[in-house]
């Protein structure tokens, strides 16, 4: 993951702030790394989300426009 995102350009000790964050999500949905239901320790690997997932449908894509406004007769 570390590389996926950086590209090895992080300096920081990356596997502690995964580490925490992964124990945050683990606490936010009552799971745990004894028995775990959502996200499983993969030994020197990472983790694993082992869930269920469920497709409920394509999302329709919204595109953003600009709002364009004058700024002293400048377009912005």
């Amino acid at each position: 993951m570390q590389a996926a995102v950086w590209q090895g350009e992080t300096f920081v000790d990356f596997d502690p702030g995964l580490n925490f964050c992964t124990a945050q999500i683990r606490s936010a949905f009552g799971d745990s790394a004894e028995t775990p239901r959502y996200i499983r320790t993969v030994p020197k690997k990472g983790y694993q989300f082992i869930a269920p997932v469920r497709v409920i449908g394509a999302l329709p894509v919204v595109i953003a426009t600009p709002h364009l406004r004058s700024v002293g007769g400048t377009w912005c």
